[in-house]
């Protein structure tokens, strides 16, 4: 992809992919991976250090992507997704979902694609959704493995759906993640959670 063509977003995903891939990098190889001149890529490595996506390990001049960082590249891979979703690639990935689905619930998946709903609450929400002879569902894919990403997305699903009134399935990669989020769903009580306002 030409680097002038390039949104913020692309570069934030592109530094924060090799730190993913890498596991640790030193600023030199970050700077090759994001394709850019160094003034430029000096402000954003500096912006995201400064948010807490990247993380600087000791002295040495490594750096590591942060959970919140891992959060955030899992989150602009979803947001591309969501843009992309009449791409033929796409369309690939909701054959592979709806097989799941359909699998696991019996039956087929008549419907599938993003809708907008409006919460008890008032928030707005944009999500996946599908409809199977059972009813509807909200629907998201979380392909990572980090204990981190599939806490938040399993949080997220679990608030929307109660906010909206639509039951959500959330599809992880394997039966290790799908325990990590069983064992969350297993926990969660409600009354440990204090609510205040200033």
């Amino acid at each position: 992809m030409n680097k002038q063509h390039r949104s913020s977003i692309d570069i934030v995903e592109s530094i924060l992919e090799h730190l993913s891939r890498e596991g640790k990098s030193i600023k030199t190889h970050m700077l090759y991976a994001s394709n850019l001149n160094t003034i430029v890529f000096e402000k954003y490595l500096l912006m995201l250090i400064r948010k807490g996506f990247i993380l600087k390990i000791g002295d040495a001049s490594e750096y590591t992507l942060s959970n919140k960082g891992a959060i955030l590249l899992e989150r602009i891979r979803n947001l591309k997704r969501m843009l992309l979703e009449d791409d033929k690639g796409d369309r690939l990935v909701d054959r592979k979902l709806n097989t799941v689905i359909e699998r696991n619930l019996g039956g087929m998946v008549k419907v599938h694609g993003y809708q907008g709903y409006k919460g008890a609450s008032g928030a707005h929400y944009y999500v996946y959704t599908i409809k199977h002879s059972s009813g509807s569902y909200i629907v998201d894919a979380v392909l990572s493995s980090k204990p981190d990403i599939l806490v938040e997305a399993c949080i997220r699903m679990l608030v929307i759906s109660t906010d909206i009134g639509v039951p959500a399935i959330l599809v992880v990669k394997g039966s290790s993640e799908k325990h990590v989020v069983m064992d969350l769903l297993g926990k969660i009580d409600a009354s440990k959670i204090m609510v205040l306002s200033i």
